[in-house]
C-alpha cells in the first residue's frame, strides 16, 4: 500500500511540469519564430531507502526538448522582415550575453541599429549591423547587408550541432551551453517571417489528456492515503 502511495505522487510532479511546458507552448501560438518544447517521460531505476528499508519507486521523469521544425511562413515585403530557410539563428546581443532567435522581425533603430522589439541589436559578422539613414534596404540569399550598392555587413546565421541543448530564455530568445556554428547552407528571407511552430489544437489535447492523467494518480493516491489510515485505525484499536 505504501508503495502504491509512492508511485501515484511520484507520478504528480512531472504531470505538473509538462503541464507548465505545454502552456507555455500555447501562450506563444502566435509568436514569431517561436519553437515549441516537447516532452516525454523516461523511467529510472528502483532506488532502495537505507533509511526506512522501503523500496523506492521507479518514478517518471520528465525530459523537454526543443522542436527545430521550422514554423510556416508569411510574405510581409517589410524590408527588416527576415527569415532563415534551413537551419540556423539570428544572433541578438542582450545584457546578458549573445541569444539566439528564429523570430526575424527586425526595426531600424533612432541610430539606425537593427533591433529587436525589445530593443537589442541584431549581429553581423562583425558585430551591430547599422543601416545609413534614408538609403533601400537589401539583403541578399547569402546574409549580405547592403544600403543601395554600400555593404553594410553579413548577417549572422548559426548553428548547432545538438538543437535540442536549446533553451527558452523568454522574450522568444533562445540560449544554449554549446558553441554556435557558421550555418552555411542555410538562406536569409527579406520580407519573409516565420511563424511558430505550434499546433495550438494538438497542445490543446496534450494538455487534457495530461489533465485526466493528473486526476488519476490524485484519485488513487488519495484512495490508498484512506485505506492506509483506516488499516491504522484498525490496528490501534
Amino acid at each position: 500500500m505504501v508503495r502504491g502511495i509512492l508511485i501515484s505522487g511520484a507520478a504528480l510532479e512531472p504531470a505538473t511540469h509538462a503541464q507548465s511546458v505545454l502552456a507555455n507552448n500555447l501562450a506563444n501560438a502566435s509568436a514569431a519564430g517561436f519553437r515549441q518544447d516537447r516532452i516525454g517521460f523516461e523511467q529510472v531505476a528502483a532506488r532502495s531507502s537505507s533509511s526506512s528499508g522501503v523500496v523506492g519507486t521507479p518514478a517518471p521523469q520528465l525530459f523537454a526538448a526543443l522542436d527545430s521544425r521550422p514554423g510556416a511562413y508569411e510574405v510581409t515585403d517589410r524590408p527588416f522582415d527576415l527569415a532563415i530557410q534551413g537551419e540556423g539563428f539570428f544572433v541578438v546581443d542582450t545584457p546578458s550575453g549573445e541569444r539566439f532567435t528564429r523570430a526575424g522581425h527586425f526595426q531600424r533603430g533612432e541610430d539606425g541599429t537593427l533591433v529587436t522589439s525589445q530593443g537589442f541589436p541584431l549581429l553581423g559578422e562583425g558585430g551591430a549591423l547599422v543601416m545609413p539613414d534614408g538609403a533601400p534596404c537589401r539583403v541578399t540569399p547569402s546574409g549580405e547587408l547592403r544600403a543601395g550598392e554600400q555593404l553594410v555587413g553579413r548577417v549572422r546565421v548559426v548553428r548547432f550541432e545538438d538543437p535540442a541543448q536549446l533553451r527558452h530564455a523568454g522574450g522568444g530568445l533562445l540560449d544554449s551551453d554549446g558553441e554556435p556554428l557558421p550555418a552555411t547552407e542555410s538562406r536569409v528571407l527579406q520580407g519573409v517571417l516565420e511563424g511558430p511552430n505550434v499546433q495550438a489544437l494538438q497542445v490543446l489535447v496534450e494538455m487534457l489528456t495530461l489533465t485526466r492523467h493528473f486526476e488519476m494518480n490524485q484519485k488513487a493516491f488519495q484512495a490508498q492515503d484512506e485505506s492506509l489510515g483506516r488499516l491504522l485505525d484498525w490496528a490501534q484499536a
